[in-house]
C-alpha cells in the first residue's frame, strides 16, 4: 500500500515463504516504476520482512526498511486501516452472494474477489478529497470512466462464471 495516496495493490500468494513476498514486492516496485515512481522505503512488521532475504533485496536495491514495534499495529495503522476495511467490505459481499446467489458461491474465487474488492476501494471516490485513490497514486484522470464503468455487483452469476472461466487459465 502507498501511505501517501491509500492505493492499494494486492499480490495473492500460494505460501508465506520469502520468494512470495519478493514476488510481490517486485510487481509492486514494477507497477510504481510504470507511474514513474521508486520506492525508497518499505515499512512493515518484523515477520517475513525482517528475513535475510527480504532485507537483502532492499539492500541490493538501495532501498530502506523500518519495522514496526512487537504489538503494535497503530504505527502501520494506514495500511492496517484499509486492509480491515477490504476485509469486512469482502465478509459482506460474500455473505450478500450466499443469500441472492447460491448456486455460484465458490470459495475458491476468494483471491480474486479481494482483487476485486482492492480494484473497488481505489476507483471510488475518497469522501474527504473527492478523488479516487487511484487517481491520487497516479496523478491522472485518464482512466477514471472506464474504471467506474466495470464496476458491477459480485456475486450475480455473470461474475462467477467469468472468475471460474479466469481460474481455469490460470
Amino acid at each position: 500500500m502507498d501511505h501517501c495516496s491509500k492505493f492499494i495493490i494486492i499480490h495473492n500468494q500460494s505460501s508465506l515463504g520469502a520468494g512470495e513476498y519478493l514476488v510481490g514486492k517486485h510487481g509492486f516496485e514494477s507497477l510504481f516504476r510504470t507511474f514513474g515512481f521508486s520506492i525508497l522505503t518499505y515499512h512493515g512488521d518484523n515477520d517475513i520482512f525482517a528475513s535475510n532475504t527480504f532485507k537483502d533485496d532492499c539492500n541490493a536495491k538501495g532501498q530502506n526498511i523500518t519495522f514496526s514495534g512487537s504489538g503494535v499495529h497503530y504505527q502501520n495503522g494506514v495500511a492496517e486501516s484499509s486492509i480491515q476495511t477490504v476485509v469486512s467490505w469482502a465478509k459482506t459481499k460474500l455473505l450478500h452472494a450466499a443469500i441472492h446467489c447460491p448456486e455460484v458461491e465458490d470459495l475458491q474465487l476468494w483471491p480474486l474477489f479481494l482483487q476485486h474488492l482492492v480494484y473497488v476501494w481505489n476507483v471510488l471516490p475518497n469522501p474527504e478529497t473527492k478523488l479516487s485513490f487511484e487517481i491520487c497514486f497516479s496523478n491522472t484522470c485518464s482512466r477514471l470512466l472506464t474504471s467506474l464503468q466495470q464496476l458491477c455487483v459480485w456475486g450475480c452469476a455473470n461474475i462467477f462464471r467469468f472468475a471460474t472461466r479466469l481460474l481455469l487459465c490460470l
